[in-house]
């Protein structure tokens, strides 16, 4: 399954600090079924705002996929607060939906893949 966002939603998703965003799990794997969820895994640029009560950012990023995929099932994670294994996951065979910055997806996804080599 490939997509495109549209302009407007990236610029909401660089408006919420999201770094990058991932398609994984079934749908990106193409073992999907009807009824399937969208999992979908962000990356923020200030991953401190996960600390805490993380419910109004959580909801906002909800709303915003709610959106853009209406009628689907959601499943939203912060890959930064989810164990190594899924996040590197996510990263291997899900798809990029969004990067605010090619130099900080890359970065992440380095630091991700390091984390789980060593």
């Amino acid at each position: 399954m490939t997509m495109r966002l549209k302009s407007a939603d990236e610029e909401a998703l660089r408006d919420l600090g999201a770094t990058a965003v991932y398609l994984f799990g079934s749908q990106a794997e193409g073992l999907d079924h009807p009824l399937s969820d969208l999992d979908i895994g962000i990356v923020l640029a200030e991953p401190q705002k996960l600390g805490g009560d993380k419910s109004d950012l959580y909801n906002a990023f909800y709303s915003l996929f709610g959106e853009i995929f209406p009628d689907r099932s959601l499943d939203i994670v912060f890959l930064q607060s989810v164990g190594l294994e899924l996040a590197f996951d996510a990263l291997n065979h899900g798809q990029v939906l969004f990067e605010s910055s090619l130099e900080e997806r890359l970065r992440y996804e380095e630091s991700i893949a390091l984390l789980y080599a060593g």
